[in-house]
């Protein structure tokens, strides 16, 4: 299966429904670290290192939980939540946009999963799990679409990296058109 978009000339602000997909501002304001058991996860500040604005996320499968944001055994899977402007209705397929990169020089193994989160930070359940390999990451900011259809309506949606090796970035993310036509 292929992440790439036929089109990613997607506007980091997408459709409107994610306000806080490109990291910038305060925590809560649209987006938030979650109390996880993934460690790994970090802010990074610098407009030359993001794909849009000045902050993005950076992923280390090398980091313990004293080197992550949020990190202890009794936490929940997610490292990072969204709250939605408007809801993701069920049974419609939606296409979830992200700026990605690879920060190691080899190739990332793991998997970038997307879960519906409740009650804050706690899984509900998968929308989409995605083979870090398969998402073909380079040493520079590209765009990246997974599409998934949600079972029941998605008000927060969480993500987390997790596996045996990687070291990359995200930002960016928005939803928009068809990822493939």
């Amino acid at each position: 299966m292929s992440y790439l978009p036929d089109d990613s000339n997607v506007p980091a602000a997408g459709d409107g429904r994610l306000t806080g997909g490109s990291f910038e501002g305060n925590l809560g304001s649209g987006w938030d670290f979650c109390h996880t058991k993934h460690p790994g996860a970090a802010p990074v500040e610098g407009a030359d290192g993001s794909s849009d604005g000045t902050e993005w996320l950076a992923f280390d499968s090398q980091k313990s939980c004293t080197d992550s944001f949020a990190c202890g055994a009794e936490g929940d899977d997610a490292q990072v939540g969204f709250w939605l402007e408007s809801a993701l209705p069920p049974e419609v397929p939606v296409h979830l946009y992200f700026d990605a990169i690879n920060l190691s020089e080899t190739s990332p193994a793991g998997v970038l999963e997307v879960d519906v989160l409740q009650n804050g930070c706690n899984t509900a359940g998968p929308l989409a799990t995605i083979p870090l390999a398969a998402l073909d990451l380079t040493s520079d900011w590209e765009t990246r679409c997974v599409t998934f259809t949600p079972k029941a309506q998605v008000d927060v949606f969480g993500l987390y990296v997790a596996g045996e090796a990687f070291r990359l970035g995200l930002d960016a993310f928005r939803f928009g058109p068809e990822c493939r036509n």
